[in-house]
C-alpha cells in the first residue's frame, strides 16, 4: 500500500514532464513553407556553420589554381555565406561561380561592387556614366531603368547583390574616395536618384545596398587607408547626411552598408568607427530611423577599421553593434575563431548568431537559391547590352550642362555654313565627338599635344567663326591631381580665349570648373562630365541645338558656380535650331514666324500653335501670341483649343475606321439600319458612305439653338439658370443648363428636316451628327468612351478630351467666342458649336478639344498607315479605303477633305504643293491639319480665331494656314536640293 502514493507521484511527474516537452517542441501556429524550411536548415547547421553564413569573402576573378583552391577551402571549411567578385573577365567570373557553387554546403550569395554597372569590376562588362554625371539630371525614371538593366545583367551572371548605390551627399571637393561615386550635394536629388537606382535593381531580383551610412560625403581621408572624421553635428547629420538614407528606408530599402567613419557627435568612443558602433547601428539606424532590413559592414579589410583592431576583434565588435553580415574580413579564419571566443566569453550570444544567420538564409530563400531548379548562368545578352546603350544615350542627352553662354553664343544654328575649328588640347580619344560634329559641318580638326605650341595654329584659327576647344579630364582622378585636367591645357586655353570665339567642350569632373573660373573671355562652356562615346555625341549635338541643354551642376565647384547652376538656350534660337535639324534654312523659319505673327497683329487670332512633321520627326513646334488679345497668359505647347470640325476627322472618322475593319458595318449600309427613327423619313436611303463624303443631300446645318430662344434669350421651357435636379440637365455654359432630353429633340428635327433639292456635295454637320449616333449604337458605348478606349488613352493624348473642364484647368484652355446671341457669355471650356453644346458637349461633328502635340500623334499614326510607337491602331487597307473619292464632282473622301485640283482661285484648303494623296480637315474655330503621305509632310495649326467674334474670318482671308503650308514644302524641297548638291561635291 505504501507503494501506491509513490507510483501515483511518478505517474504525474512523467505526465507533467511529457506535457512540458510537448509544449516546448510544438511548432508555432501558422508557419509558412519558408519558415519550416529555414527552421529545418538551422537545425542541421552547427554554430560554426551559422557563423560562416554571415560572412562574405572577396574573390578576385582570376584563373589561378592555388588562389582558387584557397578560396574554395574557406567556402568548404567555414561554410562561407557569400562571395564578392572583384576585377576580371566575365568568362572567368562565370567559371568561378560554378566552381565555388559546387563546393558550397549551403548555396552562396554572389555579389559585386558595381556602382556604374558590372564594368566597374568586370573587364569586359558594361559601364554606365558615373553617379556624379547622372546627378546632373532629375530624371529618376531613367535611373530606375539603369538599375533594372544592371540587375538583369547581374542576374544573368548569377549575381544576387550589387553593393550600390552610393547614397553619400558629396559636400567636399577634396573627398578622395566618394567624389564621382555620389549623385552630388543636393539632398533631394541624391535621395530621389538613389532610391530609383536601388528600386530598379530590387524590382528585378537583385538586392541593392545603400552606402556608406551615415554618410561619407564630407571627408578628406580615404577609409581604405585610414579612419576619416566627420565633424558634423547630430542635427546636420539628421537633416543632410542621412536624408537620402531615410528617404529610401521609408520606401522599403532592404540593405544598408555601414561606413568606417569617426563621428564624434554620434559616438562616445572617439576611436571607434561607425561600422563597429552600437550608437550608430542599433540606436540610430535601427531605432531612430526604424530600419529593419539587413545591415552589412563596409569591407573589413580596410585600414579605416583594421588600423586600431586586431584580426577578428573588428568582426566581433561589428556583430555586437548590430551588424548582420560581415563583408570581407581581413582573415575569415581568425574572424570565426574570435567570434566563437566572444560567444564563450558571453560578449555575443548564440541567439544573436541564430538571428543573423536566419536573416541571411531568408534572403537566400527569397532569392531562390534553395530552388531545385537551377538557372543556367551566362554573360549578359546582346539585347541587354543594346538596352544599356540606349539608356546611356538617353542619360547622356539629359546631363549636358550649359555652364556659360555669353550673348547667346550657342547653339550654332547655321550649322551647315558656319566656319568651325575643333582644337583638342590633349591626346584622349574624342572620335565620337568629332564625327558627330562632322555630320553637320566640315569642321577642321587640330590637336595640340603636351610638347606642341598653340601658337603654331594661331594664324589659321583667325579664319574661323567658332573655335570648339576640347579638354578631357579623368573622372578617376581627384582634387590633388586637378581632376585629370593638365596645366598645359589650361595655359593653351588662356591664349585662345583672348582673341577667338571659344566654345569649351569640357569632359571632366564638375569640380574641375574652378580652374576655369578666371577665364572671363570664354564665350561658352558645355560640361559633359566624363569622356564616354554617348556623352561625346550628346555634347556635340547640343552645340548645334539638336538636343536641349537640361543638365544642372550636381555640386558646387566655385563661388560663382553653385549646385544646381544651369543655363538654357534662348527659346527662339532653339526653334530655329530644331527647324534647321532637317536641313531647312533659317530663312524659311523666319518667314513662318513672320506670317504667324502677322496674323496676330492683324487681329486674325490672338495666338496659335504650329507643328510640322517630316518623315517620322517633329521638325518644328512653336506657340505664338496669347490666349486673348488683352491677356498676359501666353500660348504654350500645353494650351488646349476647341478644334471644332476637326472632331469629324479625329473622332468620328477614326471611330468609323475602327468599326469598319472590325466588320461591324458596311460602307453601303443605310443609316436607318442603325437609327430606326430614320426609316420612315426622307433620309431612309442615305448610306454611311454618303454621310462620310458629305454627299447625302443633307442641309449644311440647322440653327437648332434659335428655336429654343424666347425674346432672344434662352426659353425657361428648355433651360434653367439654377436647376434643382442637375441629373435632368446638362451644362451649355456657366450657369446655363438645358434639359438632358433635348438631344432627342435635335435628332427628331434632323430626321424631319428637308433635303437639298440636288444630289451632290454639300458640307454638312447633320450627317456627322447622325454618324456619331451610329457609332454609339454599333459599339454600345458613348462616342467619347469608345475613342478614349481605342485611341486617345492608348496613344497617351494627355491634352485631348470632350468636355475638357472636367479634366483640365480652365487657365489652360483657350476661350472661343464672346457669345452675344445664345449663351450671352464668353465661351471657355464649353464647346463653341451651339448644337454640340446642346447635345452635352459630345457629338459627331464637334466637341473635341486638343492641342497640336496630341493631334500630331494621330497624324503620325495615320501617316504610318495605322501604327504609332509600335502599336497597331488601324489597318493600312482601312486608311487607303477611307482616302478614296466615291462620288463624281466631290473631292471629299470618307471623313477627310482633299486638295482642290487645278485650283485657279486659290481656294484649295491646303498648300498648292500638296500631293493628290494628301488629306486633312479644317475647323471653324481656326484649326487645321493636313497629312501628305507622299511627301511625308504634316502641318498642324490651331488657333482661336473666333475670339472675340466669329464674324470676320481674317484667318481665311489672309491665307495664313496655306501660306505657312507652302513655306514648309518649299523649305523641305530646298533642303533636299542643297543636300543633293552637297553630296555630289
Amino acid at each position: 500500500m505504501k507503494l501506491y502514493p509513490i507510483i501515483i507521484s511518478i505517474f504525474f511527474s512523467i505526465l507533467f514532464s511529457s506535457c512540458v516537452t510537448a509544449q516546448v517542441e510544438a511548432p508555432p501556429l501558422n508557419l509558412t513553407q519558408k519558415d519550416i524550411f529555414i527552421n529545418n536548415k538551422m537545425k542541421s547547421m552547427s554554430l560554426n556553420d551559422k557563423i560562416g553564413q554571415i560572412i562574405i569573402i572577396a574573390s578576385d576573378t582570376k584563373n589561378n589554381t592555388p588562389y582558387v583552391n584557397m578560396i574554395s577551402k574557406s567556402i568548404d571549411s567555414l561554410n562561407i555565406g557569400g562571395i564578392c567578385f572583384f576585377r576580371g573577365s566575365g568568362d572567368i567570373m562565370l567559371e568561378l561561380n560554378k566552381t565555388y557553387s559546387k563546393i558550397a554546403k549551403t548555396p552562396l550569395i554572389f555579389s559585386i561592387d558595381g556602382e556604374w554597372g558590372l564594368g566597374m569590376r568586370m573587364t569586359d562588362g558594361y559601364s554606365f556614366p558615373r553617379q556624379i554625371s547622372i546627378g546632373a539630371t532629375d530624371n529618376d525614371s531613367l535611373v530606375y531603368e539603369m538599375g533594372k538593366n544592371i540587375a538583369l545583367q547581374a542576374k544573368a551572371m548569377g549575381i544576387h547583390i550589387n553593393f550600390a548605390p552610393c547614397v553619400d551627399i558629396n559636400q567636399n571637393p577634396k573627398n578622395p574616395v566618394i567624389d564621382s561615386r555620389s549623385f552630388g550635394e543636393d539632398k533631394e536629388r541624391v535621395a530621389k536618384l538613389s532610391w530609383a537606382y536601388a528600386k530598379g535593381m530590387e524590382d528585378n531580383g537583385v538586392l541593392g545596398s545603400l552606402k556608406h551610412f551615415p554618410g561619407h560625403g564630407d571627408t578628406e581621408v580615404d577609409s581604405h587607408y585610414d579612419l576619416p572624421t566627420i565633424n558634423h553635428t547630430k542635427g546636420f547629420i539628421d537633416s543632410i547626411d542621412t536624408y537620402p538614407f531615410r528617404y529610401s528606408i521609408d520606401r522599403g530599402a532592404k540593405m544598408v552598408m555601414i561606413g568606417h567613419l569617426n563621428i564624434p557627435s554620434l559616438i562616445s568612443d572617439k576611436k571607434l568607427p561607425s561600422s563597429l558602433s552600437k550608437e550608430v547601428i542599433d540606436d540610430y539606424l535601427r531605432k531612430e530611423l526604424k530600419f529593419d532590413g539587413l545591415v552589412i559592414t563596409d569591407a573589413l579589410n580596410m585600414s579605416g577599421v583594421t588600423k586600431n583592431y586586431t584580426d577578428g576583434e573588428a568582426e566581433v565588435r561589428a556583430l555586437m553593434a548590430g551588424v548582420d553580415i560581415l563583408l570581407m574580413p581581413k582573415n575569415e579564419y581568425k574572424a570565426v575563431t574570435a567570434i566563437l571566443k566572444a560567444i564563450k566569453d558571453k560578449r555575443i550570444t548564440e541567439k544573436d548568431i541564430d538571428s543573423k544567420c536566419r536573416k541571411v538564409l531568408e534572403l537566400k530563400y527569397d532569392l531562390g537559391l534553395f530552388s531545385e531548379t537551377k538557372k543556367e548562368i551566362t554573360l549578359p545578352s546582346k539585347e541587354l547590352i543594346n538596352q544599356a546603350e540606349e539608356i546611356s544615350n538617353q542619360i547622356s542627352e539629359k546631363i549636358i550642362t550649359l555652364v556659360k553662354n555669353t550673348d547667346n553664343n550657342l547653339p550654332i544654328v547655321d550649322r551647315n555654313n558656319a566656319k568651325i575649328a575643333i582644337v583638342q588640347l590633349g591626346i584622349e580619344d574624342i572620335k565620337d565627338f568629332t564625327s558627330t560634329i562632322n555630320i553637320y559641318n566640315d569642321a577642321k580638326f587640330y590637336q595640340i599635344k603636351e610638347g606642341d605650341s598653340i601658337h603654331q595654329i594661331a594664324k589659321e584659327l583667325q579664319d574661323f567663326d567658332y573655335i570648339i576647344t576640347v579638354i578631357c579630364g579623368d573622372i578617376k582622378k581627384r582634387a590633388n591631381n586637378n581632376y585629370g585636367v593638365s596645366k598645359k591645357a589650361i595655359e593653351d586655353l588662356k591664349f585662345l580665349e583672348k582673341d577667338y570665339n571659344v566654345i569649351l567642350a569640357l569632359f571632366a569632373n564638375p569640380y574641375s570648373l574652378i580652374q576655369f573660373d578666371s577665364l572671363d573671355c570664354i564665350n561658352s562652356i558645355l560640361l559633359g562630365y566624363e569622356n564616354m562615346p554617348y556623352i561625346q555625341k550628346a555634347l556635340a549635338n547640343s552645340i548645334f541645338g539638336l538636343i536641349d541643354v537640361e543638365g544642372k551642376l550636381p555640386v558646387t565647384s566655385s563661388e560663382s558656380l553653385k549646385v544646381n547652376h544651369s543655363l538654357k538656350y534662348d527659346e527662339d534660337i532653339m526653334y530655329w535650331a530644331n527647324f534647321v535639324e532637317n536641313g531647312i534654312s533659317i530663312e524659311y523659319l523666319k518667314k513662318i514666324d513672320s506670317i504667324a505673327n502677322k496674323g496676330i497683329s492683324l487681329g486674325a487670332y490672338p495666338g496659335c500653335q504650329v507643328i510640322v512633321l517630316h518623315e517620322n520627326d517633329m521638325i518644328y513646334s512653336k506657340s505664338y501670341g496669347y490666349l486673348t488679345y488683352d491677356s498676359i497668359d501666353r500660348v504654350n505647347k500645353n494650351t488646349i483649343y476647341d478644334v471644332a470640325s476637326l472632331t469629324k476627322a479625329l473622332s468620328t472618322t477614326l471611330a468609323m475606321m475602327k468599326l469598319y475593319e472590325e466588320d461591324k458595318y458596311d460602307l453601303d449600309d443605310k443609316l436607318s439600319k442603325y437609327l430606326p427613327y430614320l426609316k420612315h423619313t426622307n433620309k431612309k436611303k442615305i448610306t454611311i458612305k454618303q454621310a462620310l463624303s458629305h454627299n447625302a443631300q443633307l442641309k449644311a446645318w440647322v440653327p437648332f439653338y434659335s428655336e429654343t430662344l424666347k425674346d432672344k434669350k434662352p426659353d425657361p421651357l428648355y433651360y434653367s439658370f439654377n436647376p434643382s435636379a442637375m441629373e435632368d440637365y446638362i451644362m451649355v455654359c456657366d450657369s446655363l443648363c438645358i434639359k438632358k432630353d433635348y438631344k432627342s429633340e435635335i435628332l427628331k428635327k434632323i430626321a424631319k428636316s428637308e433635303l437639298n433639292k440636288k444630289q451632290g456635295y454639300v458640307y454638312s454637320d447633320l450627317g456627322f451628327i447622325l454618324l456619331g449616333e451610329v457609332i454609339e449604337v454599333i459599339s454600345n458605348m458613348k462616342l467619347d468612351e469608345f475613342l478614349s478606349n481605342n485611341f486617345y488613352n492608348l496613344m497617351e493624348l494627355n491634352h485631348t478630351s470632350f468636355n475638357p473642364r472636367n479634366k483640365f484647368s480652365l487657365d489652360n484652355i483657350a476661350p472661343t467666342e464672346m457669345d452675344d446671341y445664345f449663351r450671352n457669355k464668353l465661351i471657355r471650356g464649353y464647346v463653341h458649336d451651339q448644337t454640340a453644346a446642346m447635345m452635352g458637349g459630345v457629338a459627331g461633328h464637334a466637341g473635341l478639344f486638343s492641342n497640336a502635340t496630341d493631334i500630331s500623334k494621330i497624324c503620325q499614326m495615320l501617316m504610318n498607315e495605322g501604327e504609332y510607337k509600335g502599336i497597331h491602331y488601324l489597318d493600312k487597307k482601312t486608311i487607303r479605303t477611307f482616302n478614296k473619292t466615291y462620288f463624281k464632282d466631290n473631292r471629299r473622301v470618307l471623313g477627310f477633305d482633299k486638295p482642290v485640283k487645278d485650283s485657279k482661285n486659290n481656294n484649295s484648303p491646303c498648300s498648292k504643293y500638296a500631293s493628290e494623296k494628301s488629306y486633312g480637315h479644317t475647323g471653324f474655330t481656326g484649326t487645321y491639319f493636313w497629312i501628305d503621305p507622299v511627301e511625308k509632310i504634316t502641318l498642324i495649326f490651331l488657333s482661336n480665331r473666333v475670339y472675340p467674334s466669329a464674324n470676320d474670318n481674317k484667318l481665311s482671308k489672309l491665307n495664313i494656314r496655306t501660306s505657312i503650308h507652302d513655306l514648309v514644302y518649299e523649305g523641305i524641297r530646298d533642303s533636299k536640293k542643297n543636300k543633293s548638291i552637297k553630296d555630289e561635291k
